[in-house]
């Protein structure tokens, strides 16, 4: 929806960012970072007639020319999503940021 709601909108993107642009640059930057990325849905749970809790998981390598470059990277999350009118009007969520920090190094063994 165009008045999307963040509950946990990450810091530093100002105030002149609608939260909705705010998700759609983080995912953008995913998909640049991490050519091959994938977003896979491990579970969705129904929550009352107007919410659902899901629980994501996303992987990918890092491009080609990173520091970083074919380190794979594989970390969660849990979204409580609220919709209405056929659109995601809010969220709140909790991504494994400590998992991601530790992710991804670059791989000089040759495995």
């Amino acid at each position: 929806a165009e008045d999307f709601h963040d509950h946990d909108r990450p810091a530093g993107f100002g105030d002149e960012a609608s939260d909705r642009d705010v998700l759609v640059m983080l995912l953008t930057a995913l998909a640049t970072a991490f050519p091959d990325g994938r977003h896979t849905i491990e579970r969705l749970t129904p929550v009352g007639t107007g919410e659902a809790l899901l629980y994501r998981r996303f992987t990918g390598t890092a491009f080609p020319g990173a520091v970083t470059a074919g380190a794979r990277v594989d970390f969660a999350g849990t979204s409580l999503f609220a919709a209405g009118s056929g659109a995601f009007t809010a969220q709140r969520h909790v991504e494994d940021l400590l998992t991601l920090t530790g992710q991804p190094r670059p791989d000089h063994t040759g495995s």
